[in-house]
């Protein structure tokens, strides 16, 4: 469904049975949401790898290297 008002083309807002809403916004819960969805996942597929090339290889190429 689209809403068209006369200014649809000039406008970021949408007028709305007289309310003019705002349009989307990215939000500091989005933010946490984007890195939980996109960076738990890298950060453990990352971790893996390392695990299995250091019990594979002998290679000590992750984080864990550096630290200790």
């Amino acid at each position: 469904m689209t809403i068209r008002t006369p200014s649809s083309g000039k406008s970021k807002h949408a007028a709305i049975m007289g309310h003019d809403v705002a349009g989307a916004r990215l939000t500091a819960a989005g933010v946490l949401w984007l890195g939980v969805y996109l960076g738990l996942p890298v950060l453990v597929l990352g971790n893996l790898i390392d695990a299995l090339l250091q019990w594979s290889l002998g290679w000590c190429v992750g984080l864990w290297c550096i630290v200790s």
